[in-house]
């Protein structure tokens, strides 16, 4: 008798056990608090580096879009990079100035290098490309992508150093 006494006592004891475990356990779980933390914290000391991927990105799927588009309607590699990249350059400026670097410079000083930039990316990437296809038969995304990438990283380097640093 002694031992259901006692045990009914113990019995409330581990309800409250568990229950404050479940409730210790909403969500998101405590691992799970700590780990949106520390990836917070990672990637808050480089979040100018995400923002520009993820503009970067949002580019990239507007200029492949147009891309394969004009691609698929004129069959020629030169024009439709050409008319593609001219439409993804103004998309690219206006998130780049203002979402990724968050620059309050004035238009005038950032907009003509900005433009002399991408005319230079346009001159690089679109023979580039058309050398890939022609004298290696390369499929003309897998092309314009080798040659996006490497484009991609010097540009970032000019934009950040030169065109709107602070």
């Amino acid at each position: 008798m002694k031992n259901k006494v006692a045990g009914s006592g113990g019995w409330r004891n581990r309800i409250r056990k568990r229950v404050s475990t479940l409730i210790n356990l909403s969500f998101p779980p405590v691992f799970l608090r700590n780990l949106f933390h520390d990836v917070a914290k990672i990637y808050g000391e480089n979040i100018l580096v995400v923002r520009y991927g993820l503009a970067s990105l949002a580019s990239a799927v507007v200029d492949y879009s147009f891309f394969w588009a004009f691609y698929r309607i004129i069959s020629r590699v030169m024009l439709a990079v050409f008319i593609a990249r001219v439409i993804s350059i103004l998309f690219n400026y206006l998130v780049v100035r203002n979402y990724v670097f968050r620059s309050t410079r004035k238009l005038l000083h950032t907009l003509p290098p900005y433009l002399l930039l991408a005319g230079t990316n346009i001159f690089i990437a679109a023979p580039s490309i058309e050398l890939i296809v022609l004298q290696f038969h390369f499929h003309p995304l897998i092309a314009k992508l080798s040659v996006d990438i490497t484009l991609y990283v010097l540009n970032f380097l000019f934009q950040k150093f030169f065109l709107f640093h602070k």
